[in-house]
């Protein structure tokens, strides 16, 4: 397995990109080499706690500005945020029993050692 050293990687830095600003791509990889997506539930489960922690955020921020203008609305932003952080409790176990059993998930990178391969899987 071959490693970059530091200096290698600050030489990496240093490209020709003439060739880019032209337009020419000097090494372009063929479409029908991109790796393959997960599964349909995987990206849903993603985007779905991806909202719910977005909208976690957004009930703390109105929870906060309600108490400091002492609102009648302080107390449903909380348990509003509450049910919220057991939901993504919830979506966050679904997505471990998913993954566990059933998820379609693309290949590992060559690159990648055996241990990464085991946290990964496991």
């Amino acid at each position: 397995m071959r490693t970059d050293s530091f200096l290698e990687q600050q030489r990496a830095c240093e490209v020709d990109v003439a060739p880019l600003r032209r337009g020419t791509w000097p090494r372009e990889a063929p479409t029908n080499l991109r790796r393959p997506a997960f599964d349909g539930l995987t990206i849903g489960l993603h985007w779905a706690t991806v909202l719910f922690v977005l909208a976690q955020f957004a009930s703390a921020w109105l929870h906060t500005l309600a108490e400091v203008r002492q609102s009648d609305f302080t107390p449903v932003l909380l348990q509003i945020h509450r049910s919220i952080g057991l939901t993504i409790w919830g979506v966050t176990a679904l997505r471990l029993a998913w993954r566990l059993t059933n998820a379609s998930l693309p290949p590992f990178p060559t690159r990648m050692t055996k241990l990464q391969r085991a946290t990964v899987n496991e």
